[in-house]
C-alpha cells in the first residue's frame, strides 16, 4: 500500500499484507457502502490512512507495557452519527488526553480515487 499521502497518526513499522491476495479490499471497494476497517492491537502503528475513499485504520495497543516504543497506553474511538456518510475518529489515551481527531473523509484526502 502507498501510505506517502496523506496519514494521521502514527506509522512507526511498515504495513505487513498478507501474501495471498484474497479480494477482500475488492469486496469492500466494490460494495460500495463500506466506509472503513479498523483492526485493533499493533505495537507501533495507530494511523489511519484514506484508500479509495475507505479508511484503512489502526487502533491504539492497551494492553501493558509496551517494549517496542514509549507510546502510552489507548484506543481508538470511532464515532457513527446516524443519516452521515462518513464518521469521526480520535485515539483517547490512558491519561483521557484526545490526540489526532478527524473527521472522515473531510479530513484526510483519499490517496487514490474511485
Amino acid at each position: 500500500m502507498d501510505t506517502t499521502q496523506v496519514i494521521v497518526g502514527n506509522q512507526l513499522e511498515n504495513a505487513c499484507s498478507p501474501e495471498i491476495n484474497t479480494g477482500m479490499f475488492t469486496a469492500m471497494l466494490m460494495q460500495g457502502d463500506v466506509m472503513g476497517t479498523f483492526v485493533g492491537h499493533d505495537h507501533v502503528n495507530d494511523y489511519i490512512f484514506n484508500y479509495y475513499n475507505i479508511a484503512l485504520a489502526y487502533g491504539r495497543f492497551s494492553g501493558s507495557k509496551n517494549t517496542y516504543t514509549g507510546l502510552k497506553n489507548g484506543v481508538r474511538v470511532i464515532e457513527l452519527t446516524e443519516d452521515e456518510d462518513g464518521f469521526d475518529t480520535w485515539i483517547r489515551l490512558d491519561d483521557k488526553q484526545v490526540i489526532d481527531r478527524i473527521k472522515f473523509p473531510e479530513q484526510l484526502p483519499s490517496a487514490r480515487q474511485q
